[in-house]
């Protein structure tokens, strides 16, 4: 019983852990999860990779650039 309880919880974390919302709207995709029950103990791990989107519109030619 207390193996299946753990493969539960592995189950819950490989599905939730998948994507992580974070307060400003991104969301965080998991490069990576792994887990298993080991000895009696639950061993999970994931990796997220951080990605930066940027507007063209931020873009500055170097027309633009003014030295002082």
């Amino acid at each position: 019983m207390q193996f299946e309880n753990q493969y539960h919880v592995l189950e819950l974390l490989m599905k939730h852990l998948e994507s992580i919302s974070l307060e400003n709207g991104a969301v965080l995709g998991s490069k990576d999860r792994s887990g298993l029950v080991e000895n009696g103990n639950l061993k999970f791990q994931t990796e997220y990779q951080i990605f930066f989107m940027k507007n063209q519109e931020e873009e500055v030619s170097m027309e633009d650039i003014i030295l002082k």
